[in-house]
């Protein structure tokens, strides 16, 4: 394991305490009505505890945006995909999110896949990054996403909340996708990307994959805050990250031709099976509790 992939391993810790603390700033919206986006807004902006996670959630997107800038992108979001097994530990641990024996299957799943890639020998194999198929993948996004917001703003009972979940997976997927391209743009320019550099931020802001990034970072954004108010974290959090890490991973192989020797398949592979266990777990625990509360 070199010090690249540990700070990921990190950065995937911090990530879920930064989604812990906004779901624990929600709280008193559980017993309330569904909020409009604009009430949900001036909620949140005066929610001391939520712009704390907010914070913490931000500078560990500029430590990821680093590390990205060097490692495959496959390698950085497969290790990312811990960061719903921290949630989920910590939901347990402060939230008293309640884990069935699935969840528990899933969690250690993930953590062996995580351990493979964590030994990958060369975690650096990119190439030049394909704009057609870029472009391809961002098109087909933005089309679901858009039905997603549809079908949960027509569907006003529960579980609406779950709409906007996959929604803003695959809008941070895309956003994660771009990252990387503007940081191949800006190390193509320049020799070289970092946060630290006066150079590199002024880059940042003028490529055209930055507008990309910031546009499907807004759309995730949104729809996650939704998605929290009335959701639970562990539901949300795997949802999103499985969506999006589907996304970016797979990107690593369409868009930046990347390679994939058996082990890091293997680990990939493990880690969506584990992924795949928790939230089908997850999901089905939430509407049997819908379910029981409907009959109640």
């Amino acid at each position: 394991m070199n010090i690249l992939t540990a700070s990921t391993l990190a950065c995937s810790f911090f990530y879920a305490v930064g989604a812990i603390i906004c779901k624990y700033s929600m709280h008193d919206l559980q017993s309330r009505a569904r909020l409009s986006i604009t009430e949900l807004t001036f909620f949140l902006i005066r929610n001391k505890v939520w712009i704390f996670g907010i914070i913490i959630t931000l500078s560990t997107n500029l430590t990821v945006l680093q590390i990205q800038s060097v490692l495959d992108v496959s390698v950085v979001h497969s290790i990312l995909n811990t960061s719903y097994i921290f949630t989920l530990l910590l939901g347990y641990l402060f939230l008293g999110e309640v884990l069935s024996k699935s969840q528990w299957i899933g969690t250690l799943t993930v953590i062996i896949g995580t351990a493979i890639i964590l030994f990958i020998d060369n975690p650096v194999t990119g190439q030049m990054t394909n704009k057609h198929r870029l472009l391809d993948i961002s098109l087909v996004s933005g089309v679901v996403i858009s039905i997603l917001i549809v079908i949960a703003n027509s569907r006003l009972r529960s579980n609406y909340e779950i709409f906007y979940a996959i929604a803003a997976g695959m809008a941070f997927g895309n956003s994660q996708i771009y990252v990387k391209v503007t940081t191949n743009f800006i190390s193509d320019e320049t020799g070289g990307f970092s946060v630290l550099s006066i150079q590199s931020i002024s880059e940042l802001i003028h490529v055209w994959p930055s507008l990309a990034v910031a546009l499907f970072s807004v759309i995730g954004f949104i729809c996650m805050q939704i998605s929290f108010s009335h959701g639970k974290v562990s539901i949300t959090v795997a949802l999103i990250a499985v969506i999006s890490r589907a996304i970016s991973t797979s990107s690593g192989y369409f868009v930046f031709g990347e390679s994939f020797p058996l082990e890091k398949v293997i680990g990939i592979m493990v880690i969506l099976l584990g992924v795949f266990v928790i939230t089908f777990a997850s999901v089905r625990s939430n509407s049997v509790e819908v379910i029981s509360a409907s009959r109640a």
